[in-house]
């Protein structure tokens, strides 16, 4: 809705750090109709984000969306 509401590094996992980073974040909204936008970088060193989504969404009193990547099925997921 045209404002930042997470900014967030996750750290790698493994000894070589080179494995899956996980990040959690519950954000309590009201219902709605709100634009998401979500941008993600996924690789060290990259200047700027290499992955970016934006949908407009219709909440329900007491909706949960998810937002997820998964690289094999086209990036960052809406459900």
């Amino acid at each position: 809705d045209g404002r930042q509401v997470l900014r967030q590094v996750a750290q790698p996992s493994g000894l070589a750090r080179d494995g899956r980073a996980t990040l959690y974040h519950r954000l309590v909204t009201t219902a709605g109709r709100h634009e998401i936008v979500v941008r993600l970088r996924d690789q060290a060193g990259d200047e700027g984000f290499n992955h970016r989504a934006a949908t407009p969404v219709e909440l329900r009193p007491s909706q949960v969306l998810v937002i997820d990547f998964d690289r094999s099925r086209g990036g960052i997921i809406f459900r």
